[in-house]
């Protein structure tokens, strides 16, 4: 009998930014971080891959300020066996405002933008540790 090595998936994060240099960045620590990344640059491109489901996602990263929709209408277009997958919000816009949009429970952390590699590396523990609360 042949013993067949087993491949484990890594992570796949749906990044949510209108921000190009951002979304480069972002993806590049993510990559190096050991997930692999799917990247929407409109709040309708991020629903529209809730809905076909595929690829299959771990965590989202959320901006709240995008050009077409809210990070707050992003969430309420959510379908709801989308309720176990994490969310980190993502915002320049400071913490008063971030925190308005922490009422929804798949929040899992936020990123207050700029944010550095262990910034994100602290966001990606919180939302393991909310997947483990709420799974």
């Amino acid at each position: 009998m042949t013993d067949t090595p087993q491949t484990t998936r890594r992570p796949r994060v749906l990044l949510v930014d209108d921000h190009i240099a951002i979304l480069r960045v972002t993806c590049r620590m993510l990559e190096r971080l050991g997930h692999d990344v799917t990247v929407a640059e409109r709040g309708a491109q991020a629903i529209e891959m809730f809905r076909s489901k595929a690829p299959p996602i771990d965590l989202i990263i959320l901006d709240l300020g995008l050009p077409d929709m809210s990070g707050a209408e992003v969430l309420r277009a959510m379908p709801a066996d989308w309720a176990a997958v994490p969310v980190i919000i993502s915002s320049g816009a400071g913490a008063n405002v971030v925190d308005q949009t922490l009422t929804d429970r798949r929040i899992a952390g936020r990123l207050d933008k700029p944010y550095s590699l262990q910034d994100l590396r602290t966001a990606l523990e919180q939302a393991s540790r909310w997947r483990a609360k709420y799974s």
